[in-house]
């Protein structure tokens, strides 16, 4: 029986990091336009590449170009016949759980993270333009220690990012308690940053 790739590591297979970077912009907030500089600054990638990747993906029928004067803007093509399958996709790799997982990824090593997961709208795939991220965290770590990476996360979705952190302990009292919020959030979808359901089953026993 063949392993099943991480949905991180088969994004990568499926998509360069260039084009990766753009997709996840302009279909995960595909309610907007964007300009050249403001695509550069997000995808982190040379000049060149994203030019060439937008050229691309334009004439794909992907993605729309519109010139208004000297401006041209780039956005979602949402009557693809595709758009709603890519997008899932990169919901699942490259959209809000790879940016958050790469910021919290430089955490200190002490500040450990057991599990994290995003949830409500973002999770349910029935998020808007302007939904923000809700992200549970578990793990020795304070609201204080990942406000860095949460507003590093915040500036590179162009999202607000809702941090709900508790110590193990803690969060395993007020699971066997039925506090009603962790309720709700263990019981609807998921899209894991750190940890997955096995971890956050042993966590919340």
């Amino acid at each position: 029986m063949g392993t099943v790739p991480s949905l991180d590591r088969a994004s990568r297979l499926l998509f360069g990091s260039t084009r990766r970077e753009v997709l996840a912009l302009l279909l995960g907030r595909p309610d907007e336009r964007f300009y050249l500089r403001e695509i550069l600054r997000a995808a982190g990638g040379g000049s060149g590449a994203v030019q060439r990747e937008l050229k691309q993906l334009v004439e794909a029928g992907l993605i729309e170009r519109e010139a208004r004067g000297r401006q041209v803007y780039f956005s979602a093509n949402r009557n693809a016949a595709i758009f709603p399958e890519l997008q899932a996709i990169l919901e699942k790799t490259a959209g809000a759980v790879d940016v958050l997982r790469a910021t919290l990824a430089a955490l200190p090593r002490e500040r450990h993270i057991d599990v994290a997961f995003v949830y409500g709208s973002v999770a349910s795939g029935k998020k808007s333009a302007r939904s923000d991220v809700d992200v549970l965290i578990v793990g020795d770590v304070t609201l204080a220690d990942i406000l860095p990476a949460v507003r590093a996360a915040e500036a590179r979705l162009g999202r607000e990012v809702n941090p709900s952190v508790y110590p193990v302990k803690e969060f395993r009292d007020k699971v066997k308690h039925g506090t009603p919020f962790l309720n709700r959030i263990l019981a609807g979808p998921k899209l894991f940053v750190v940890g997955d359901d096995r971890e956050l089953g042993r966590l919340a026993r």
